[in-house]
């Protein structure tokens, strides 16, 4: 029987988590209607030598990092200044407010945390065949510039990170 994909899995069907460096981390998870997440990543750097303007061969370059841009739907510039309240997104990326006591995931150098979107499948359910979800994962990412928009209809955050990694970790659960 063949499986029927009817359903595009995507960035609707996701949750993001913030993460940071504790022993049993720190988190803020960021429930996704609208967005989109997206990276740039090159695990295999090369180069080509030319030899007398004519093609010879690739060599190796060092390691390039993932570097990602974000865009979410947000309520809060900061969260609530009160005592057990959960951290805004900005916050918890930028080691702020509610999330000031949060650790690096980095041991030195400036603030780093772990990006996490897990990502659902909307076709789940018995005899489906189709039951997988996925888990990308964005270790040790640094904030770099953001832009938020304040709007009529609804705020946006879009956050630019870089990942000490060559390419996401991706595992799959389900059957």
């Amino acid at each position: 029987m063949a499986i029927n994909y009817t359903q595009t899995r995507n960035l609707a069907h996701a949750v993001v988590t913030i993460s940071d460096g504790t022993g049993t981390p720190k988190t803020l998870v960021i429930p996704i209607d609208e967005g989109d997440l997206q990276w740039t990543q090159n695990p295999n750097p090369s180069v080509m030598v030319m030899n007398r303007a004519t093609m010879s061969h690739r060599t190796v370059q060092p390691q390039v990092p993932v570097r990602g841009r974000m865009t979410l739907k947000f309520t809060e510039y900061k969260g609530k200044s009160f005592s057990g309240a959960a951290p805004s997104p900005l916050d918890a990326m930028l080691k702020q407010g509610n999330a000031s006591s949060w650790v690096s995931t980095e041991l030195c150098g400036p603030y780093c945390f772990d990006l996490t979107v897990d990502i659902s499948n909307p076709c789940s359910g018995a005899g489906t065949g189709v039951d997988q979800s996925e888990k990308l994962v964005f270790a040790d990412c640094c904030l770099l510039p953001q832009t938020i928009r304040e709007a009529v209809d609804y705020d946006r955050i879009e956050v630019e990170f870089e990942a000490k990694i060559t390419q996401p970790t991706s595992t799959r659960t389900g059957t």
